[in-house]
């Protein structure tokens, strides 16, 4: 297709079926029994139960597959580090022809159970999650029910960020942010 380094697939590391650190053996054994055109797309996300951001990055000393931090995933699951760090050590698995990295942005439903992804995205709450980040530069998806909605509005807020303004290459295309 074309597409350089930087378009990626984005999957979780797995089940535990009983035995964690097996778990992430075989995932570590299957990664590297693939063929390089699709390891080199391969991305790793935290979740929130089984496979925490530490479990994620352990993977990536084993094989270097780049890591994507779920914000709300994090926020259920993690070591207790602040929010800036668990991004910085994210980012950090990323090289230069990975693209940019991604952070999955996303809260929690509130009345909803444990790990249910909100209708929709809390201005104050995106607004926050920016100014914490300032210091690192990334692409963020949006994991919100109501999609274009809050695409809009989070657009609106990330328009005063100097770094969703720059020009952007992520599959071959350069695009505006």
């Amino acid at each position: 297709m074309g597409f350089d380094r930087s378009c990626k697939v984005q999957i979780h590391v797995g089940g535990v079926y009983g035995d964690k650190i097996g778990s992430m053996r075989r995932f570590v054994k299957r990664f590297r029994a693939l063929d390089p055109s699709i390891s080199r797309r391969i991305v790793i996300e935290n979740d929130e139960r089984l496979f925490g951001l530490e479990d994620c990055l352990s993977v990536h000393e084993e094989v270097g597959v780049p890591v994507v931090l779920d914000t709300l995933h994090y926020a259920l699951f993690n070591n207790g580090d602040p929010l800036i760090s668990a991004v910085r050590r994210a980012a950090a698995t990323w090289m230069k022809d990975d693209g940019l990295p991604i952070v999955d942005f996303s809260l929690q439903e509130e009345q909803g159970r444990k790990g249910r992804h909100a209708l929709t995205i809390v201005p104050s709450e995106f607004r926050t999650f920016l100014l914490q980040t300032t210091s690192i530069d990334f692409d963020i998806m949006l994991e919100i029910k109501d999609k274009e909605r809050s695409a809009i509005e989070a657009i609106r807020i990330a328009r005063k960020d100097p770094r969703f303004m720059k020009p952007v290459t992520r599959c071959g295309k350069v695009t505006e942010r």
